[in-house]
């Protein structure tokens, strides 16, 4: 998956590949935004929750960029929002309407 995003050599039809269309190999890595389990990136987010952050995907795989400080202001915007993205996944997973509509307050 890394090479065909990369454009590098791949499987035969993949983009870089000799002699197929595609796009050409980038010179580096790519930045994109990722969403991955937190793992203590955001100190004040519980380690299990799905954090989107910047990361360098390259030929050696996938490089998570260290995160800015988060301004106090934002803290609890951003808490709010985890814990309800939290809820929503434990309602979906259980199947609990109830659990859902919480989420959702």
């Amino acid at each position: 998956m890394i090479a065909a995003l990369l454009g590098q050599p791949g499987d035969p039809g993949q983009p870089g590949q000799p002699g197929q269309p595609g796009e050409a190999a980038l010179p580096g890595p790519r930045r994109l935004t990722v969403q991955v389990p937190n793992g203590g990136l955001v100190p004040f987010l519980r380690p299990t929750a799905a954090v989107e952050v910047t990361a360098e995907i390259g030929p050696d795989g996938v490089r998570v960029l260290p995160v800015p400080e988060i301004p106090p202001e934002l803290k609890v915007l951003t808490l709010q929002l985890t814990e309800a993205d939290e809820l929503t996944r434990a309602a979906s997973l259980a199947g609990d309407p109830e659990l859902a509509v919480r989420a959702l307050a």
